[in-house]
C-alpha cells in the first residue's frame, strides 16, 4: 500500500464523516512503512556483509596474484643473471674475435692497396675490426 498526498486529501474530506476509519488506514500505512523499513534495514545489513566478504576475497586474490607475479619475476631475474654470467664467462674465454691468420690476411690485403671497405667485404669482418687489426690492436 502506498501513501500519497491524494489519500490525505481524501482522508481530510472523510475525517468529519468517519475519523476512526481514517485513523485505522493511517495506522495500517504506518505499519506498512515500519515493515518496509525493517526489511530494507535487514537487506542492507546482508548486503554490507556480502560486500565485506567480497572485499576480503578480492584482497586475498590480489595478494595471491601478486605473489605469483613476484615469483615469476624472480625466476626471470635468475634466468637473466645466469645468461649474463654465461656471457661474461664466454667473453673472458675468447675476448678476441679475430685470429692471427685473419690479421695477417687483412694486412696483406691492405698492402695490395685494398680499401678498408673492400677488405671488410672480402673477409666478412666489419670496417671497425679492419681498422683495429691494421692499427695493431690484435698484434701479439
Amino acid at each position: 500500500m502506498k501513501f500519497s498526498v491524494n489519500k490525505l486529501r481524501d482522508n481530510n474530506t472523510n475525517i468529519l464523516k468517519n475519523p476512526m476509519e481514517v485513523l485505522d488506514e493511517l495506522n495500517t500505512d504506518i505499519k506498512f512503512f515500519k515493515e518496509s523499513n525493517d526489511n530494507l534495514v535487514k537487506e542492507n545489513l546482508e548486503l554490507v556483509k556480502i560486500n565485506r566478504e567480497l572485499n576480503n576475497r578480492l584482497n586475498e586474490f590480489n595478494v595471491r596474484e601478486l605473489e605469483c607475479e613476484i615469483h615469476k619475476l624472480k625466476d626471470e631475474n635468475n634466468l637473466l643473471l645466469n645468461e649474463n654470467n654465461d656471457l661474461k664467462s664466454r667473453a673472458l674465454v675468447n675476448p678476441r674475435k679475430v685470429t692471427d691468420e685473419q690479421v695477417l690476411n687483412i694486412k696483406e690485403l691492405r698492402k695490395n692497396g685494398l680499401s678498408f671497405r673492400a677488405i671488410a667485404k672480402a673477409t666478412g669482418l666489419s670496417t671497425c675490426t679492419i681498422t683495429r687489426a691494421l692499427n695493431g690492436k690484435y698484434d701479439n
